[in-house]
């Protein structure tokens, strides 16, 4: 059996530490592995994990890197050395579709705005609402496209696109 302490660096005041934590795969652990193979496998895994956090958190450009370091008492240490880099922002908005009645309706149910960062809970959350609101509003067949978020390390946004296709409208009449 192998013991190990795991080391985290660089999670500073993203906030993101113990959401980390709860997933990480080496704190999981416990500090025991049957082998020292095994310990280095969780290190990368948490690696993988940590840059994922970030990358949902709108850090387009965090790194992160696991090394395993010998101690004198025979155990290892495992430190997990994350960058997280700039946190980008929403910049353009733009809906591909046709105009809806009312008008504005996709824009409208789109919650979000030019300047917020961002984080992906958000944008799923803004598109889940768009799909919700469009049958509300008689378009049952509406389909909401693949986004696409075009970052600009120089300005340190993201330009955000949705394709819909709201489809007819449908509309109900009195039977008499």
């Amino acid at each position: 059996e192998v013991r190990y302490a795991t080391q985290l660096d660089g999670f500073g005041k993203t906030g993101l530490e113990d959401e980390f934590r709860a997933a990480s795969a080496l704190i999981d652990g416990k500090g025991k592995a049957e082998t020292a193979s095994m310990v280095q496998q969780r290190a990368q895994a948490d690696e993988q994990l940590a840059v994922r956090l970030f990358h949902s958190e709108g850090y387009y450009d965090a790194t992160a890197l696991a090394s395993l370091d010998q101690q004198q008492d025979g155990t290892l240490k495992a430190i997990l050395s994350v960058t997280p880099g700039k946190r980008y922002k929403m910049g353009e908005i733009v809906i591909h579709a046709p105009e809806t009645i009312p008008p504005g309706l996709i824009r409208d149910s789109l919650t979000l705005k030019t300047g917020d960062y961002i984080v992906a809970t958000a944008v799923e959350a803004a598109e889940a609402n768009v799909a919700l609101k469009l049958p509300e509003h008689g378009y049952a067949f509406a389909r909401i496209g693949d986004r696409d978020i075009l970052l600009d390390p120089a300005t340190v946004t993201g330009d955000y696109t949705l394709p819909v296709e709201p489809g007819p409208r449908g509309t109900f009449r009195t039977i008499t």
